[in-house]
């Protein structure tokens, strides 16, 4: 290899290990560590999906809606206006 060519890839090698240096330095902010962390996950869901709300829909498109179905409805309800803020 010639002198060039070797002073050439001390160069480059150099120039690798202080851009390493330097992103490993690099102070990190809370959009660093949210993009790094993972992504973010739900487990809710629609309340039109609950079975409760589809039974009622269900008989109110029948015409026929059942006393307990409506309590079970006012329940759900009342349970998820408890926990929310």
């Amino acid at each position: 290899m010639s002198d060039i060519n070797r002073e050439l890839e001390e160069l480059i090698r150099q120039l690798d290990r202080r851009i390493a240096h330097a992103e490993s330095a690099t102070p990190r902010d809370i959009i660093d560590v949210i993009i790094a962390s993972e992504p973010r996950s739900t487990r809710v869901s629609s309340l039109r999906q609950h079975p409760v709300v589809q039974q009622f829909h269900k008989e109110l498109v029948d015409g026929l809606i059942r006393a307990d179905t409506v309590n079970r409805l006012l329940r759900l309800i009342t349970l998820l206006l408890d926990r929310l803020p």
